[in-house]
């Protein structure tokens, strides 16, 4: 009989690790925020890989999920899986979750294959996807490995995330980049280099090749200053900013930083804010999920599935801005800081560093090939950008915010520039691209 039906079932939720338990009312009077905020607490407190029993018509499907909770990414996921979960029909019914090391243990792998009926697994190396498969179950990795065909996978197009992070560095006009320790045995790492190594590289500007078998305080006092740094995750990131912070580099007028991952936790408390590039990790585990449920009812599904739409959220890490015109220097510094930017214009910026309209105009078209008004306005478009990813503040408030004054012109500006309405724009980043 198909374990998988349409029938609902009633059975209470347990979501435990060995320290504590937490119960909530079957699901059916369970709301789906109630849900998913258990898996957003548990994706916060939980140091180990969990599964998930799911109970559907008095029959149980058991999903191992090999999720790493001191990993930003796969305690994002989680929150996502627990979303689909709570949402999707034929998931009415939970019992129980359980907290486990996953270690490459012949006893483990035994009672995954024998108590469990499909994986869902963050598996960044080919070792670890193969140790998966001897399971013998469904399995759908949320790692980035292409290179294994047999393999389902849900992806983040790393190029991109590279390319995002390179973008947002060539504003501040460097001329030299690294990307910090490039791992050759993870392939997200090796994406996101490649991404913003061509795009340097497209912008004519210097990579350096960071240097094997050195340590990072080695590494930073031999770069060029000023250095526009990515690194692949949130977690080198914050061991390159400590770094500066010992040796005595300012960030990020010397060495400015983009992580990935966006942990809000340690990005937030990290001093300077750490710029990070958020890359949807919840929607990756929603997706997975998704597809897992397809597989176990014996559905087609795609070899790889990428999800699109990473966002950077830009913090004081890399705030930096490589002017030799003091006067300059100074009207960039008033356009990023300025609040409230409903007060911003051209005019306030010329009075602000004592020279005409004209003459700041002149200065900003020669030397950065721009206008006060352009940069104004990019700058106006970045934080609305951030406030419509990042927080659920109404458009018109955003609008405010950001200096439009009124939802009607935010939504004009964003048609202008971006082709699409502000609405639409955080419609995309809540779904994300799927292909």
């Amino acid at each position: 009989m198909d374990k998988m039906t349409s029938q609902p079932a009633q059975a209470e939720l347990l979501l435990c690790d060995c320290h504590k338990a937490v119960e909530c009312p079957p699901h059916p009077e369970s709301s789906v925020q109630e849900i998913a905020q258990i898996f957003h607490s548990l994706s916060n407190n939980c140091p180990h890989s969990s599964f998930l029993q799911v109970t559907l018509n008095m029959q149980s499907i058991r999903v191992w999920l090999q999720l790493p909770m001191d990993i930003a990414y796969a305690r994002q996921a989680l929150v996502g899986v627990g979303r689909y979960c709570a949402e999707s029909p034929g998931w009415q019914g939970y019992h129980g979750a359980w907290l486990a090391e996953f270690a490459q243990q012949p006893e483990l792998l035994r009672k995954i294959t024998n108590e469990f009926d499909a994986v869902l697994a963050f598996c960044p190396t080919k070792a670890m996807i193969e140790t998966a498969q001897t399971c013998k179950r469904p399995l759908v990795n949320i790692s980035n490995r292409r290179e294994m065909p047999d393999v389902v996978s849900v992806i983040t197009d790393n190029e991109n995330v590279g390319r995002i992070a390179a973008e947002h560095l060539l504003e501040a006009r460097l001329e030299d980049f690294t990307f910090c320790q490039p791992s050759p045995t993870l392939a997200f790492s090796l994406g996101r280099e490649k991404g913003f190594r061509e795009r340097i590289a497209a912008a004519g500007k210097r990579y350096h090749p960071w240097p094997d078998n050195l340590d990072v305080a080695t590494v930073l006092q031999q770069l060029p200053k000023p250095i526009g740094i990515c690194c692949y995750s949130d977690r080198p990131a914050i061991e390159v900013l400590q770094t500066c912070q010992r040796l005595g580099l300012h960030v990020p007028n010397e060495i400015a930083i983009v992580g990935v991952d966006n942990d809000t936790y340690t990005v937030e408390l990290a001093r300077p804010r750490l710029t990070s590039i958020d890359i949807g990790a919840d929607h990756i585990g929603y997706e997975a999920m998704r597809i897992l449920h397809c597989m176990l009812q014996g559905k087609e599904v795609p070899r790889c599935t990428v999800v699109g739409g990473a966002c950077l959220i830009p913090r004081d890490s890399s705030n930096a801005l490589l002017v030799h015109d003091p006067d300059v220097r100074r009207a960039m510094e008033f356009i990023r800081t300025h609040e409230p930017r409903t007060e911003l214009s051209v005019e306030s910026v010329a009075h602000h560093v004592a020279l005409s309209r004209r003459s700041l105009e002149r200065r900003f078209r020669v030397i950065l090939n721009t206008t006060p008004g352009e940069e104004i306005r990019r700058v106006q478009i970045n934080t609305a950008k951030y406030l419509l990813a990042g927080t659920a503040l109404s458009l018109a408030d955003v609008a405010a915010r950001a200096g439009f004054g009124t939802q009607k012109h935010l939504s004009a500006v964003f048609r202008d520039h971006l082709g699409i309405s502000a609405r639409e724009f955080r419609q995309q980043q809540s779904r994300r691209h799927i292909t």
